[in-house]
């Protein structure tokens, strides 16, 4: 007899500055069916909340508090737990992506892209991603 439990959903920490932005993407992940196991405001905050929460993917802005952004953030969490992120940037140009690339990234997508751009990439987000 096969089994009719689906997977657990997505577990996903958001690391973002503005709480208006956290409360819109904490929104998007219930309407998806994720569950958000925490929001933090700075690079270290996202290191550290990382290493205690275990989430399956981060998703975090550039522009975080503190003197860490949010690159440097999610390349030493993918460097140490093997968790992805999505990045969130003002501006995707050339030089945020070469620096998101060391974080292997599920995507990069412009912070002001719509709310259907980041659910696409979450969507698109294995529902276990392997640490």
């Amino acid at each position: 007899m096969r089994s009719t439990k689906s997977p657990p959903p997505l577990r996903v920490l958001i690391a973002e500055a503005h709480p208006i932005v956290v409360l819109g993407l904490a929104d998007l992940l219930h309407t998806l069916g994720y569950v958000l196991v925490g929001a933090v405001a700075s690079g270290q905050e996202a290191i550290l909340a990382a290493g205690e929460h275990q989430p399956d993917l981060l998703l975090v802005d550039v522009e975080l508090r503190g003197e860490m952004d949010g690159i440097a953030a999610a390349v030493e969490i993918h460097n140490r737990l093997g968790i992805r992120s999505i990045v969130l940037a003002e501006q995707c140009d050339r030089t945020v992506r070469a620096r998101a690339a060391e974080a292997d990234p599920l995507a990069v997508l412009d912070k002001t892209s719509p709310m259907s751009a980041i659910a696409g990439a979450l969507r698109a987000a294995p529902l276990r991603i392997t640490h």
